[in-house]
């Protein structure tokens, strides 16, 4: 085992232990969902940009926690009316709902690049490197995932493939009903 696969290991135990007593605590999910973001980035994985939605049936059709290292965490709701269902029809997220996959990666770079949604191209342009969407489910409902990570040089392994538990646990808080 080399030293920063078992550092990175390690760091990584850290943050799951710590994202463990915050959700038992049932703490304010963009608060929670910032620090995620910022102990992730601090601990060497290459978050460019991060994203967990879910549903908020009946006020609103649908709610997002936004974050990336310049505004920090964003939060968006949207009504059934706002919805602009064609254009995520065609995004990432609109293709890994519609055909109950797992999990959809894209890398942004390199002799493997595959840039087949309108997004890619915009966190390709910030530096992005590599793209991942995966689904979380809980009992009768599923949140979405996504992490596009600006790994320098060619990507061949995103760290957030290897961390897709750690990212999991983000999603319980912002699935509570009482949000």
């Amino acid at each position: 085992m080399d030293e920063q696969g078992a550092s990175t290991r390690v760091l990584g135990s850290a943050i799951v232990e710590w994202l463990t007593d915050e959700v038992l605590q049932d703490s304010e999910p963009a608060i929670l969902y910032r620090e995620l973001c910022q102990r992730l980035r601090g601990g060497g994985m290459p978050v460019l940009r991060g994203q967990v939605a879910f549903r908020v049936l009946p006020l609103y059709n649908a709610s997002t926690l936004n974050w990336d290292a310049e505004r920090g965490v964003v939060v968006e709701h949207f009504r059934p009316e706002q919805s602009g269902q064609d254009q995520f029809l065609r995004s990432p997220m609109g293709h890994i709902l519609t055909h109950r996959l797992p999990v959809l990666r894209r890398r942004l770079t390199g002799d493997t690049a595959l840039l087949d949604f309108a997004v890619l191209e915009e966190f390709r342009a910030l530096g992005g490197t590599d793209y991942v969407v995966f689904l979380v489910g809980f009992d009768a409902s599923t949140v979405p995932v996504r992490t596009a990570s600006s790994a320098p040089g060619s990507a061949t392994d995103l760290p957030g493939l290897r961390t897709t538990r750690l990212c999991s646990y983000s999603a319980l808080p912002a699935n509570s009903p009482s949000r």
